[in-house]
């Protein structure tokens, strides 16, 4: 999740809320300075924000320090609306 240079990366597949057994592929990459995002959603396709990338950038704000931990510790990966899978 953290490289050398503190740059973080974060990546999920979020379950659409329109379309059943649809998930968009969403990553985040943030910097001191700077957020990077992309998504796989339409919305994401025409250069806008999406809520995909919205709900992972809050669901690492919430849970940024018990993350990062877990990272060092043994990594984790994310499914469905960016919760952790155990």
């Amino acid at each position: 999740m953290k490289d050398q240079q503190g740059v973080i990366e974060i990546s999920a597949d979020i379950r659409s809320e329109s379309r059943d057994g649809l998930y968009h592929h969403t990553m985040l990459i943030l910097n001191g300075s700077w957020l990077r995002f992309s998504c796989s959603c339409e919305a994401s396709s025409y250069g806008m924000l999406c809520k995909h990338v919205l709900k992972l950038y809050n669901y690492y704000q919430r849970h940024r320090r018990e993350l990062l931990r877990e990272e060092e510790n043994q990594g984790i990966t994310f499914d469905g609306w960016g919760e952790p899978d155990e």
